[in-house]
């Protein structure tokens, strides 16, 4: 009674006698085995009662699940010598398991994936015999590395048997955690898998920076305060890249239900809060490489350009572990701790990707995209409402880092995490600074702040404008040359006051003259 309580079957006599079959199947081939050591099952005194063994270690779990196959391919050869047609829906007929090695299966599988040692196990060994095998759905034994667990629920049944039907699902009574546990990939593994197979329909490649990031970002962030330093970081590279406007939304939506159809279970935590910075001008493929080589920009032969040599972009580490860059048709999202895109191909070497959004089909995925509809940006600027493949323009995305999220330590990039009073205090700061921030832009003219409330409303917060005048006068007895070249610069600054309907403009007149000197004027 204690062995047939163990495996769970004891309301069913058929199953029990099976299940003593395949044990003293184990007897007869641990003897065969005689000498090699055993990890044993402290979890399983009641099996100390029987004569087959006083123990079961992994190995024994492993052997009997290959003895159920070979009866399995013994009875369906059997089934076709009599000319008895095989159970309907077998795809491979000769491995198709009965009810009773069904069920046994499950159990022996089930016990195995609980095991502590279970990792240890091998599921992708050169001698088949050594493989863990996995019950399927289709009735049948796989080798773990041959099949994938359903980690994309939401995806329609039709659109799953269309794009990788030769891989099929563990049986829906081993759980997710037991089917990974035994060494079987998730489908968004097998997915990538396939689509990296076949170079035309590549849309994840790995990407990243690649040095020791969580040490050299924690080091580069001493020169980059958590404050509005990051947000003009940004501006720089906005303005270098030619954008002439640049708007700054802190959206505090959390999303909550759209949490399940993201590339990856780790991503869902990234749902929530977030800064968007978005700029009006396109992001060229030497810009991706450029964020992808840390420390070593894409502007320093470049003396036109205000940014640091591109390193300025990691600022954004203050306030997010994961952010990512939307333009054209690439979608850029960088993981330093390789702790959310690890089974999309991200590696300590490449801690990344790059989604080529023309080659993906989006709905497989489509919570991942929701936090980009209903952004305040503009007609024509929002990206998911339209399911576009291209982007005209940049869109940074900075999921908050929160208390919850945040992991050890040793591998943290920054302390701060991002709240609403945090923002007010950054906002501050800018309606401070934004005045002199574009006296020194070359191209940005328009810089706009907003926010999104966690109910999903809407509100401007202020906004700058910097309009170039060019005035020519004639400075008659002056002596400066007769053309005098004087440049208006006009900032309109719209400030949104609380519980105001209507703001009152605030005009803030610079001006200051640059003169054209001729060849023979004195230097």
């Amino acid at each position: 009674s204690g062995l047939l309580k163990l495996l769970g079957v004891a309301e069913r006599a058929n199953n029990a006698q099976t299940l003593l079959k395949q044990l003293h199947a184990i007897e007869e081939w641990a003897q065969r085995e005689a000498g090699s050591q055993a990890v044993w099952f402290d979890s399983s005194p009641e099996l100390c009662a029987w004569t087959v063994r006083p123990n079961f270690d992994l190995l024994d779990y492993v052997a009997a699940l290959h003895r159920i196959r070979e009866e399995a391919k013994v009875h369906n050869q059997l089934c076709r010598e009599q000319s008895s047609p095989p159970p309907a829906g077998a795809s491979r007929a000769d491995v198709l398991l009965s009810d009773a090695q069904l069920e046994a299966a499950i159990q022996l599988v089930q016990l195995i994936g609980s095991h502590e040692d279970v990792r240890s196990a091998p599921t992708n060994a050169d001698s088949g015999d050594a493989n863990i095998l996995v019950p399927c759905a289709t009735n049948e034994l796989v080798e773990s590395r041959k099949c994938c667990y359903n980690n994309m629920p939401w995806l329609p049944e039709h659109k799953r048997l269309t794009n990788w039907n030769d891989t099929p699902l563990v049986h829906n009574r081993v759980s997710n955690t037991v089917a990974h546990n035994v060494g079987v990939p998730g489908m968004t593994t097998v997915v990538t898998e396939k689509a990296n197979a076949n170079l035309s329909s590549v849309w994840a490649v790995p990407a990243g920076q690649s040095e020791a990031l969580t040490t050299r970002i924690r080091n580069l962030l001493k020169d980059y305060p958590g404050d509005a330093t990051v947000l003009k970081e940004l501006v720089q590279n906005a303005d270098d890249a030619g954008a002439d406007e640049v708007h700054f939304v802190w959206d505090w939506r959390p999303h909550t239900d759209a949490r399940e159809s993201t590339l990856t279970s780790e991503m869902k935590h990234l749902q929530g809060p977030c800064l968007w910075a978005f700029n009006n001008a396109r992001f060229k493929p030497a810009d991706f490489d450029s964020l992808c080589k840390l420390g070593v920009g894409g502007k320093r032969s470049d003396t036109d350009k205000i940014g640091r040599f591109g390193v300025g972009f990691n600022s954004v580490y203050n306030f997010t572990d994961v952010p990512s860059v939307l333009s054209g048709s690439q979608l850029l999202i960088l993981d330093p701790r390789v702790k959310h895109l690890e089974v999309l191909g991200a590696s300590a070497e490449k801690p990344g990707i790059k989604l080529l959004l023309d080659r993906l089909d989006l709905c497989m995925f489509e919570d991942q995209w929701v936090p980009y509809r209903g952004l305040p940006l503009g007609e024509g600027r929002h990206w998911a409402n339209e399911m576009s493949r291209d982007y005209d323009g940049t869109l940074i995305r900075m999921p908050f880092r929160s208390r919850a999220t945040a992991h050890s330590r040793s591998d943290e990039l920054s302390d701060i995490c991002m709240d609403e009073g945090i923002a007010r205090k950054i906002n501050r700061e800018l309606r401070s600074e934004l005045d002199r921030w574009l006296l020194f832009l070359n191209h940005v003219t328009h810089i706009r702040v907003s926010q999104v409330h966690a109910s999903g409303k809407p509100c401007l917060s202020f906004s700058v404008t910097k309009t170039l005048i060019r005035v020519n006068k004639e400075a008659s007895g002056s002596p400066f040359p007769s053309e005098e070249v004087q440049w208006l610069l006009k900032f309109r600054v719209q400030q949104q006051a609380a519980r105001m309907s209507t703001v009152p403009l605030l005009e803030i007149f610079v001006v200051f003259c640059r003169y054209r000197w001729t060849a023979a004027s004195p230097s």
